[in-house]
């Protein structure tokens, strides 16, 4: 699968990578490419890194389309690996279906990966996790159409929908979502789906400030967080009432 490093002629090392016949739809090409430096010892040891990470990319890829994930879903994780996973010094166009995209983002998998690469180094932890995990969901929920096809109604559907879902969905079903929804779980809560979609805002917000989008269809759609049940206080009955004012 892997082609060895080479040295080019001005010194520098480079690995390339045949990306699997299978996978190749996903990324929109052959092979990755990656410059390696001109230290021969630190080009060794950067290879093996690299050489990881696809393979565990690949792995992941595979694992996803074997839960039922849709081509949208898979191409957005392969870009968002190619683009943010793997070191590069800048945004890249993937060709898919032997048409080279345009020099920004025109469907929504591409603005979100694109963002995505933006806030490299800015999100870590569990921040980066939840963020990304929700802005996957969204794009499965939605569908990958083309950014400035996207409307207010299917970000409140996918807040609503989002709304019906399990907690931690991706950890505890491998099932599609129709069939999550139909086996009736316990939804997730409020903040949750707020989460959820407060990412999503962040993301279209970003396309707006850079000029992709007039406006941000999913501005105000939060749901209203009222206080847990065993928190909340009965309300005073009149004769309650009545006794209360009698000792004022």
């Amino acid at each position: 699968m892997s082609l060895p490093s080479t040295a080019s002629r001005n010194g520098r090392f480079h690995l390339r990578i045949r990306i699997p016949e299978d996978l190749r739809p996903y990324f929109g090409k052959v092979e990755i490419h990656r410059s390696l430096g001109a230290g021969r010892q630190h080009a060794r040891s950067m290879a093996r890194s690299l050489r990881q990470k696809v393979e565990d990319c690949f792995g992941d890829l595979r694992r996803q389309r074997a839960a039922g994930a849709s081509d949208d879903v898979l191409a957005f994780e392969a870009r968002r690996f190619y683009e943010a996973g793997l070191p590069v010094t800048r945004l890249r166009s993937i060709r898919r279906s032997g048409t080279a995209a345009s020099n920004g983002p025109q469907t929504l998998a591409e603005a979100i990966a694109a963002f995505v690469v933006d806030r490299q180094g800015r999100w870590a932890g569990k921040t980066k996790q939840m963020q990304e995990s929700s802005l996957a969901l969204f794009l499965r929920i939605v569908g990958n159409k083309s950014l400035s096809g996207l409307t207010r109604q299917d970000c409140r559907d996918a807040r609503n929908t989002i709304a019906r879902l399990p907690p931690n969905l991706t950890k505890r079903f491998d099932a599609p979502i129709d069939e999550v929804l139909a086996a009736g779980h316990p939804p997730r809560g409020p903040k949750t789906t707020n989460s959820n979609i407060a990412a999503v805002h962040s993301m279209l917000e970003w396309c707006r400030r850079e000029g992709l989008l007039s406006d941000n269809p999913a501005r105000g759609l939060l749901l209203p967080v009222g206080r847990r049940p065993d928190l909340e206080r009965d309300a005073f009955t009149p004769a309650e009432l009545q006794m209360l004012f009698a000792h004022l």
